[in-house]
């Protein structure tokens, strides 16, 4: 996603930011545009966080500005659109700019990267059209892995237990497996954790075993797992990750049980992965 400067069609937020100052503070009087540079860089840093939503506390220690002036800041650039409050009201994330109102409505949070959406659906068509299995694409939000998208291919049955805006506890399904297993492992036993109760709501999945599963995907390069929403199917996933080995992405394949054999998971997640490979360049 290129971010060398302000998105297009902004230009009126922007002067807009620019007239208020966003910090009206005595410091920032008179100084609209490092103001509007210190906005800018705010998103920037909230774009490539590490983690879903950031706290002020940690912009302010990453960007060197005081937290009154990131209080601020923040006010305005929420106000315009740019970034958006976590439910807590205590974190924050970039919102994208234009996002198309489908996957706000589907409940995918506004951080979602339109783009690489847009750009992973060709993707995800060649790999239905190769397997003939339908083809999702999940996001991460927080402890949940979202649905966006699924490419139905040819094969007479079709897994369409997940739809658009579906939420799952991570770990839960192919896709969520391959979130888990590409998070540092202690990141990933905190959130199961955190999960249990949700989890064991799938046909009493223990997270322990989901934890064991995960250490499998972590071994083997990619997840495969029973769908705990469509009975006798079993989904292969892959996750795509930023440069600081975030990840972003899942694309993942699933299918009736007796089409799955472990050299087809093998030759599915080979697939999976040369596409992400693809869409990585093209972010």
């Amino acid at each position: 996603m290129d971010r060398a400067g302000p998105p297009a069609g902004v230009a009126s937020e922007v002067k807009a930011l620019k007239a208020r100052d966003i910090d009206t503070s005595d410091e920032e009087q008179g100084k609209g545009p490092q103001a509007l540079r210190r906005g800018l860089a705010i998103v920037e840093f909230l774009e490539g966080a590490a983690t879903p939503a950031v706290s002020v506390t940690e912009i302010a220690q990453r960007t060197g500005l005081q937290r009154p002036t990131v209080h601020r800041l923040l006010d305005a650039l929420e106000q315009f659109g740019w970034v958006a409050r976590r439910d807590d009201g205590r974190r924050f994330l970039a919102r994208e700019r234009g996002a198309d109102a489908s996957f706000l409505d589907a409940g995918l949070d506004a951080r979602a990267p339109r783009s690489l959406i847009l750009q992973s659906i060709p993707a995800m068509r060649r790999l239905a059209q190769r397997f003939g299995d339908t083809v999702y694409l999940v996001w991460r939000d927080g402890g949940d892995s979202v649905s966006i998208h699924r490419e139905f291919g040819s094969y007479p049955i079709q897994v369409v237990g997940s739809y658009p805006g579906n939420r799952y506890p991570l770990g839960v399904g192919s896709a969520g497996m391959a979130i888990l297993a590409a998070m540092p492992a202690p990141a990933a036993e905190s959130l199961v954790m955190r999960n249990a109760d949700r989890i064991r709501a799938f046909d009493g999945l223990a997270p322990e075993v989901l934890l064991r599963l995960r250490a499998c995907a972590v071994e083997s390069g990619y997840a495969v797992m029973q769908n705990y929403v469509a009975k006798q199917a079993l989904g292969v996933g892959c996750a795509m990750k930023r440069r600081q080995g975030v990840p972003v992405l899942v694309m993942s394949v699933s299918s009736v049980a007796e089409r799955m054999s472990k050299a087809r998971q093998r030759e599915i997640a080979t697939a999976i992965d040369a596409e992400l490979v693809l869409l990585a360049q093209m972010e």
